[in-house]
């Protein structure tokens, strides 16, 4: 009787055992130990990538979701997505279903080497679906630049395209807080292959930039919009007569600024976020705001 009774027991024991197991393991699979970051490693992946003729990838490293000073690996899609990169290993990420979403995994992303030990490519593989390959391509030039605003030195990354002589450009302004160079350029990227030059800057107090924008008025940062707009008339690489400027936010406020203490902003092009919400799904907002030619 007493050995009938410890047999359902001892199954019934077994049975939660292996459940308990088997969840410990999906857990595991699911949620990967991820890397701590490090910023200098992690900008060997950053770079374009091209899915196909007209589909690509940007990686770069981006501080918006993780806070001023943290700087991740994101994936920005033409398509709208967008997700952070976590590594688990030597060219091994994963990415979860949302834009910062760590604790699921959507996706797994594996780099592959060239015989040189220079990353080639790119396969990114959902959940129940076929991997695709993305390989890297060499589509811009990219040019550390340094302007003065008075006694404010800014200094910031022209991102150009790789062929042809002469380009339009854009200036991309800031909104508020301690935003770097790489701040809004990732929404901006995708204008270098259709022939757009993008320059990004250092708020000033920012990065390499001197100044402080804590203390800064709208005047003083349209100073720095307009400083810049200046610097790429220099530029034999540059349409000094298609120089326009691009933002969100604050520059909503400083951009008209700096146009009206120029003539040589061609256009504006003034967005206004849809809500931080839409980032949590992992989608580009849309814009609502409007260009504004001059």
């Amino acid at each position: 009787m007493g050995a009938r009774s410890r047999g359902p027991v001892a199954i019934g024991a077994t049975i939660v055992v292996a459940l308990f197991g088997g969840l410990v393991g999906m857990s595991a699979r699911q949620t990967p130990v991820v890397r701590p970051v490090d910023e200098k490693a992690l900008r060997e992946y950053a770079s374009v990538y091209q899915w196909g003729p007209n589909a690509f990838l940007y990686l770069q490293m981006w501080e918006e979701f993780s806070g001023f000073g943290t700087p991740r690996l994101v994936a920005f899609d033409e398509s709208g997505d967008v997700r952070i990169l976590y590594q688990t290993d030597d060219d091994k990420f994963f990415a979860g279903p949302g834009a910062a979403v760590p604790e699921s995994i959507e996706s797994r992303i594996a780099f592959q080497r060239d015989r040189a030990g220079k990353i080639a490519s790119l396969t990114w593989q959902r959940e129940r679906t076929p991997p695709r390959t993305a390989r890297r391509v060499e589509i811009e030039k990219h040019e550390d630049v340094r302007f003065a605003n008075g006694d404010v030195r800014l200094a910031g990354t022209l991102i150009a395209p790789s062929t042809g002589a002469k380009h339009p450009a854009i200036v991309v302004v800031h909104g508020s807080g301690a935003e770097t160079r790489e701040h809004m350029l990732p929404f901006a990227r995708f204008l270098v292959r259709h022939s757009v030059a993008v320059l990004g800057y250092d708020k000033r107090g920012v990065g390499e930039s001197t100044g402080d924008w804590n203390t800064a008025s709208f005047e003083g940062l349209a100073g720095d919009a307009v400083a810049a707009v200046e610097y790429l008339k220099t530029r034999r690489d540059i349409d000094a007569a298609q120089i326009g400027l691009l933002g969100v936010s604050q520059a909503g406020w400083v951009m008209p600024l700096a146009a009206v203490r120029t003539k040589d902003v061609a256009f504006l092009s003034s967005a206004r976020s849809a809500g931080c919400s839409a980032f949590g799904h992992g989608r580009i907002p849309r814009s609502r705001g409007r260009d504004t030619a001059r």
